[in-house]
């Protein structure tokens, strides 16, 4: 299964919320989550209803692979779900549910100006979530002279990989990590500078890495 896993990002902060500018009195709070089911999601929004007792509308969407819903919760059709699912497709995040929550303000603001608010605070709190890119590193051991020492370290600054152990021998036991998609790439890179003395060794083991990234 990790073979076949590539890189992807997760929502460190579980329900991270993101208010975004009143319109004409109508407040729109937006919440985001990461999902691993339908069952999650359910959970999920029993937990911002509990938080939100109050709250006029309670719209939301969210996507799971091939599935995905969306709700109007109230709101004319079309006006707060749809626009709210369009957001999560324009942002590329998958696994995710968008709740936003409007308190009226007193004045009606149509079907488009609905649409409109709901899309944009559903874009608004996708833009400033913290995500955390993870990815997925294979194990290589290199095995090489000392003076071919430099060219190996480079290559894996190439490949924006980590050194994992070093061991001293006749020859130097370099084991490091790779990015899954730039393998090929540190083996070309290698070869090439190299003149194809340095020995690689693919190993059948893989890693994570964590980067923490600040949206806004």
């Amino acid at each position: 299964m990790m073979a076949f896993m590539k890189n992807y990002i997760t929502f460190p902060q579980h329900g991270f919320v993101f208010t975004s500018d009143p319109i004409k009195g109508s407040r729109f709070i937006g919440i985001v989550f990461q999902v691993s089911d339908v069952a999650t999601v359910g959970v999920c929004l029993d937990q911002v209803a509990t938080r939100y007792p109050d709250v006029t509308h309670a719209c939301y969407a969210y996507k799971i692979g091939d599935k995905q819903k969306s709700s109007d919760a109230g709101e004319p059709a079309g006006t707060a779900g749809k626009p709210i699912l369009h957001a999560i497709a324009q942002s590329g995040y998958d696994h995710v549910l968008v709740v936003v929550l409007r308190y009226f303000g007193g004045t009606l603001l149509g079907a488009g100006g609905l649409m409109r608010a709901y899309g944009q605070c559903a874009r608004d709190v996708l833009t400033h979530v913290p995500v955390e890119r993870k990815e997925l590193l294979q194990e290589i051991s290199v095995a090489c002279s000392y003076d071919d020492m430099s060219i190996v370290m480079q290559c894996v600054d190439i490949c924006q990989g980590k050194i994992v152990s070093q061991d001293a021998g006749v020859l130097l036991h370099i084991v490091c990590a790779i990015n899954r998609g730039l393998v090929a790439q540190f083996m070309d890179v290698v070869k090439d500078k190299s003149g194809g003395r340095v020995e690689i060794i693919i190993h059948d083991k893989w890693l994570m890495s964590w980067k923490l990234w600040a949206n806004n």
